[in-house]
């Protein structure tokens, strides 16, 4: 297949990924470096010369012919289509919760549709234009600019994976947070007290979904110190 990738990187890419993606398409590899985040992603898609492209983070682990599995949910009214990665290197236990966690149907239009392992239709976006102050959250909005020209963004169960730490997470999430002040100029109390909500909620339920509980409590309590650390500086 003709497909472009786009690879924004601050650690620079593995020799091992380039050579995947490779085996599985004829067309051109972009590598930026350019921070913040929003800019590389900018700066990438100004460099596709294909009908459709991927979208890939430096952490994922490649599988052979995801561009063809993505490729055949790119329908008509799809403009978008991200492939779930799944997280590894938590320990066994936490492997073995995140590969039973994989999307079991296609999800459609969800709240956010991330870009770190995406196929996107190059047309759709060639006119983006996203606020270049934003620290993050920027998948966000290249997706919902896709939807407001009346396509769907699809989420699908794919063979890729991604190297996770309790760390990764950790920074993921405060800089989420963080992003998400940034984007929408202001405190965002609505997502403040939905994210506060998810927290109560598993809490309660921690009995009896262990690994679940924990993992959304974690993530979402680094997610309102995000929220928190930039809204008061704001």
């Amino acid at each position: 297949m003709n497909v472009d990738i786009c690879i924004p990187t601050k650690r620079g890419v593995d020799p091992q990924l380039i050579c995947s993606l490779k085996e599985d398409t004829s067309g051109e590899i972009h590598i930026s470096t350019t921070v913040p985040l929003v800019l590389a992603r900018k700066e990438l898609i100004g460099k596709v010369r294909s009908d459709i492209f991927l979208f890939i983070d430096d952490d994922i682990k490649y599988c052979k012919g995801l561009i063809q599995t993505l490729n055949s949910y790119l329908s008509e009214n799809v403009g978008a289509v991200h492939g779930f990665a799944t997280p590894y290197g938590l320990g066994e236990r936490w492997d073995k919760f995140f590969k039973e966690c994989r999307p079991k149907s296609t999800i459609y239009n969800p709240e956010r549709v991330m870009t770190s392992n995406t196929l996107i239709r190059t047309s759709l976006v060639r006119d983006w234009k996203p606020p270049l102050n934003i620290s993050g959250c920027e998948d966000w909005h290249l997706t919902s600019h896709i939807r407001e020209q009346g396509y769907l963004c699809l989420v699908v169960s794919s063979g890729a994976m991604h190297k996770a730490s309790w760390s990764k997470v950790r920074r993921s999430a405060i800089w989420f947070g963080g992003a998400y002040v940034s984007m929408h100029g202001s405190f965002p109390t609505k997502f403040f007290f939905k994210r506060l909500g998810a927290i109560l909620k598993y809490i309660i339920k921690l009995p009896l979904t262990p690994f679940l509980s924990f993992y959304t409590i974690f993530q979402n309590t680094f997610v309102l110190y995000g929220v928190l650390k930039r809204g008061l500086i704001r």
